[in-house]
């Protein structure tokens, strides 16, 4: 494994073993919830399964020259069963919402609406421990969904984020029509979404995104101006019309990850690039036979660590 970049402090990776358990073990479900305070009265759709089948047969990012396909084994996922639906109140009324955690550690299915009407499904795991907490925007690869970010999100939740994962139209339980250039459009409506939920301290927002999610995540990032971090897995210079170098300049001094394997030969170039546009602290980590995306999550070579290393430096809970 080769890593460039920054080496983070021994400090951070000492606390965080410290704190992190030595494994996970998954909260049983609590008792039903009462209404939450402050927000309005919705209908209660039906809930979200967690094994919806309908983009396995999408194709991923292959095609772009020196683009590779990666292998589809999906991340082991938490089983959430049965999910309470959530709609948090308009952005314009976020300032007015209690700085609670009513909902306990039991993720939730969550609704987003598009700015063409679109009901982008989500899941939102709310914080364990001290709130406002910080807020966290997961985006998948192509063809995939918001399942496969289950383990590294139910771990964030314990070590105290809140972790929205959503899936993009043409997608998982959205469904729909893939469209690119609306989806760009939804990243800005999920963050806000995000910075109004329950538990969340809307100033420390970021985001983790994968392949055609990690150009999305950028790219939504840089407009917001708003996100504390973001760290991307397998991005591109350019996916179906999604590119990153002008995003990269927009995005400032704001720290950023890059993870990729050098197998995956566009990712790897692409990340290169990226890492060497970057002005704020950065640091690009480089596996060998790791595959591509969400995919290096299970891959067996402390990604996921890598991330919570990060985020304790740039997005810390405490």
């Amino acid at each position: 494994m080769r890593i460039r970049g920054i080496e983070l402090v021994p400090v951070a990776v000492m606390l965080l073993s410290a704190c992190a358990p030595a494994s996970y073990t998954p909260t049983p479900p609590p008792t039903p919830i009462t209404p939450l305070p402050l927000l309005p009265t919705v209908d209660q759709t039906q809930a979200i399964g967690v094994n919806n089948p309908t983009a396995a047969a999408m194709p991923n990012e292959a095609g772009l020259p020196g683009d590779v396909t990666p292998t589809q084994t999906k991340a082991p996922t938490m089983d959430v069963g049965e999910l309470p639906t959530v709609t948090p109140p308009s952005p314009q009324a976020t300032a007015f919402l209690p700085t609670v955690t009513p909902m306990g550690s039991t993720p939730v299915a969550v609704s987003v609406n598009a700015p063409d009407g679109l009901a982008l499904q989500g899941v939102f795991y709310p914080p364990i421990g001290q709130t406002p907490a910080p807020g966290l925007l997961l985006l998948h690869m192509l063809g995939r969904q918001k399942e496969d970010w289950g383990e590294l999100a139910a771990r964030l939740q314990q070590l105290g984020y809140g972790v929205l994962a959503v899936d993009m139209r043409g997608h998982g339980a959205t469904g729909g029509a893939v469209d690119w250039t609306a989806a760009e459009a939804d990243v800005p409506v999920m963050l806000e979404f995000l910075r109004g939920l329950p538990g969340i301290d809307p100033e420390r927002i970021g985001g983790i995104g994968a392949s055609i999610g990690a150009n999305l995540i950028l790219r939504g990032c840089a407009a917001d101006g708003g996100c504390r971090t973001v760290i991307l897995l397998s991005p591109g210079l350019d996916y179906r019309g999604v590119t990153t170098e002008d995003a990269m300049i927009q995005l400032g001094m704001v720290p950023i990850m890059f993870a990729a394997s050098s197998e995956d030969e566009y990712a790897a170039s692409s990340s290169t690039r990226l890492d060497s546009l970057a002005i704020g602290d950065h640091n690009l980590i480089m596996y060998d036979g790791a595959g591509h995306g969400t995919n290096m999550l299970s891959a067996g070579v402390g990604l996921a660590d890598r991330i919570v290393e990060w985020l304790a430096r740039y997005l810390p809970t405490d």
